[in-house]
């Protein structure tokens, strides 16, 4: 299995552990292969992906991924698409030997040692990697129904940088707790 992170900033020698909201003590984050396209986009950017899971139960299947060949779908901001045409992002492969899993939906690692990247690609072209990659790409008006929509299924999700998402349009008011 590899393990990658994905940093805007170059020449990254050292992932030390940082505070994280979601552990009591400090993690170094990485992804694996299969949740990496939740980062080719802007480190800020809202997003919403999903995908097919052995879980996913036939109507998900049929609802929402019936009509791509793709194997996952990535949704942002259309806001968002100047900024995403001009980020550059850095790939840093992972060893995995202290890592352990953090999230299975989402394909997360974590480990609480300092971790040297043993690889590092920069990507010009996030819109040009995501093509490569069997993912649909899709931008939206608005991100909340379909938060609120993929949150309520059984699809294997993961739905990020919410807090910088527009505000709701006409009066939309999200259905699933953030």
């Amino acid at each position: 299995m590899q393990l990658f992170h994905y940093s805007e900033e170059p020449g990254i020698q050292v992932f030390h552990p940082r505070a994280s909201k979601y552990h009591t003590y400090e993690v170094v984050w990485a992804v694996a292969e299969e949740g990496a396209t939740n980062f080719l986009v802007p480190r800020d950017c809202p997003r919403v992906t999903y995908g097919v899971a052995e879980y996913t139960s036939q109507e998900d299947r049929m609802r929402w991924m019936a009509q791509t060949a793709a194997e996952r779908v990535v949704a942002i901001e259309s806001a968002w698409l100047d900024r995403m045409r001009r980020c550059v992002m850095y790939e840093y492969a992972m060893p995995n030997e202290t890592f352990v899993m953090d999230d299975v939906h989402a394909a997360y690692y974590v480990s609480r040692e300092a971790i040297r990247p043993t690889n590092c690609r920069r990507i010009d072209d996030l819109l040009g990697e995501l093509a490569k990659s069997r993912v649909e790409f899709r931008m939206l008006p608005s991100l909340w129904p379909l938060r609120d929509e993929v949150a309520k299924s059984t699809l294997r999700f993961s739905i990020s940088r919410m807090r910088n998402a527009a505000a709701p349009v006409d009066g939309y008011e999200p259905k699933v707790p953030q």
